[in-house]
């Protein structure tokens, strides 16, 4: 019985092969081509354009919330037009129920991304892991490889959930309420939300660039103390038998002072973060000038509630990016 041709010319049977492996070229490139490849691949995008799109129109919601209670406001104190107010009652429960239901949903698609990038990250590691050579494998460390396919891998998963949900959500609620405040009130009051937007950038610019290598060093520090351990402990006869104890217990002690140290260093800097100070300064000033204006007869008592409001979503890109850079420098 002979064979066919097509049979003979076929490529031989690799075992452990991962088949046909759409990661190589974005490997050779550096980390982030790697992770954008994985967020990019396939049905990927389909996720990422739905999620981007409900966040944007929950972010508007939000805003709209508020400018819409401005004018209840206004509503209730002219009282010939307080028949009304059922008509902004009724749009403002339709809103603050949209706006959750479609959080809801760009965070159940965030989720679901992050353990489909999770899933395909540790099965590449460990195919691509599997086909190295006995040689390769008796350099390595073995704690240190395993805190790259549990603790990193892991990583990736907070990378998408929650940190590049919120980072999207940050920047929405960062420029959104200035396109409403432009929109529905004195061009004055740009000056506030402007000057924060400058200076949140800038201030977030310089804390992630100091909190990168502290990061790093801090991950670092975690992959050499997961590896003592794991070789003290693999080969505790032999460190019992040479009367090592003392020895492996100072290196292990040192490797634990060194994260513990890089784990202070990034309290430190987290604990210095400056936009927080910043917004109440601008929340304060947009009051005072909200304030003015009102002597000046250009705006309302509804209007003013509108303008804090929508100025109050910018609480959540402050309180949230100091997070979500941390994890991003990781």
């Amino acid at each position: 019985m002979t064979l066919s041709k097509k049979v003979l010319t076929s490529d031989p049977v690799v075992e452990f092969s991962p088949g046909k492996d759409p990661y190589v070229k974005s490997r050779k490139k550096g980390a982030t081509r790697w992770i954008l490849a994985h967020i990019f691949h396939g049905t990927n995008r389909l996720f990422i354009i739905i999620i981007i799109f409900a966040i944007i129109l929950a972010a508007n919601l939000s805003s709209i919330t508020y400018i819409i209670m401005g004018e209840a406001v206004s509503v209730l104190l002219t009282p010939p037009l307080t028949s009304l107010l059922g008509n902004y009652i009724i749009i403002i429960l339709i809103i603050g129920i949209t706006g959750p239901l479609l959080r809801i949903l760009s965070r159940m698609l965030i989720e679901i991304l992050a353990q489909r990038i999770e899933r395909d990250a540790r099965r590449e590691f460990f195919t691509n892991l599997l086909g190295k050579s006995q040689s390769f494998h008796d350099r390595q460390k073995i704690g240190e490889l395993m805190a790259r396919v549990t603790d990193d891998v892991r990583m990736l998963n907070f990378l998408i959930s929650p940190a590049l949900s919120l980072v999207i959500e940050s920047f929405t609620f960062l420029f959104i309420p200035i396109i409403y405040i432009i929109l529905n009130y004195p061009i004055q009051l740009i000056i506030e939300p402007i000057i924060f937007s400058i200076s949140f950038l800038f201030l977030v610019r310089s804390y992630s660039r100091n909190i990168g290598p502290v990061t790093f060093e801090l991950r670092s520090n975690f992959g050499l103390l997961t590896a003592t351990l794991s070789e003290t402990l693999s080969g505790i006869e032999v460190v019992k038998a040479t009367v090592q104890e003392e020895k492996e217990m100072k290196k292990y002690f040192a490797h634990a002072k060194n994260y513990r140290d890089a784990f202070i260093k990034r309290g430190k800097l987290e604990a210095r973060y400056l936009p927080i100070l910043v917004l109440g300064l601008i929340i304060t000033a947009g009051f005072m000038h909200c304030i003015v204006l009102f002597n000046l007869g250009l705006m309302k008592i509804g209007d003013i509630i509108a303008f804090l409001g929508i100025l109050g979503l910018l609480r959540f890109p402050t309180n949230i990016s100091m997070f979500v850079f941390s994890i991003f420098r990781i």
